[in-house]
């Protein structure tokens, strides 16, 4: 008895593994990119706080400037 999988060639196999990191890949880049938006974003939202603000956060306005002066991909 014949199977549909035996039509499958190495090739093939081989096409969908490559495809698979690919993707894995992509998707790992998008999570970066994420991530990366949303610090930037953050850091943008620290320098509309008011010094009252900051202080219910637990931190001070020379603090809240070095972590807005971080380049988007370092934490």
């Amino acid at each position: 008895m014949r199977y549909w999988t035996d039509t499958i060639s190495m090739d093939w196999l081989k096409t969908l593994q490559w495809t698979g990191r690919i993707f894995g890949h992509l998707t790992k880049l998008a999570g970066y990119l994420y991530v990366w938006r949303e610090r930037s974003a953050g850091r943008r939202q620290l320098l509309t706080l008011d010094h009252g603000m900051l202080k219910d956060i637990g931190t001070s306005s020379a603090e809240a400037a070095r972590e807005a002066g971080k380049p988007f991909w370092k934490e």
